[in-house]
Order: structure tokens, then sequence, then C-alpha cells
């Protein structure tokens, strides 16, 4: 685990155990821990599937769709 995710856990933690609520209502903190929702699929542990392989598939996907279209037989011939 890196540094950035024991001390986002850390932080987690100390303000949830806080009993007079001082961690809690401070606004910089509940916007720090709000923006490190992070959500990660992984397929059976092997890889993550984040956003970069979203991306990489798209582009794969896009260019060979375009290989398809510019070596495509034509539709049907002019008159």
């Amino acid at each position: 685990m890196f540094q950035s995710q024991q001390f986002d856990l850390l932080l987690y933690q100390l303000m949830i155990s806080d009993e007079d609520f001082g961690l809690l209502d401070n606004p910089k903190l509940k916007l720090h821990i709000a923006m490190k929702n992070n959500v990660s699929i992984t397929a059976c542990e092997f890889f993550t599937l984040d956003f970069s392989l979203v991306l990489a598939m798209a582009a794969s996907v896009t260019t060979y769709l375009v290989i398809f279209v510019q070596f495509g037989h034509p539709l049907a011939p002019r008159n």
C-alpha cells in the first residue's frame, strides 16, 4: 500500500473515532476524504480494470473500426 493510501486510511479512521467531532467539522478534511474515493475493479485479482485500461480498449476498437471502414467494400456502384 502506498504512503498516500496509508495516510488517507489513517485520517479516515481518526475522523471516525474522533469523540468531540472536531475533525468531522473541518470542511477541508471532508473535501479531502470525499475526493479520495477510489473504485477499483479487479479481474480475479489478476489485474485492475481502471480508467486507463478502458481508454486503451476504446482507442484500440476505434482504430480497428477506422481501418475496417477505410478498407471496406463500397456499398453500391453509382450510375
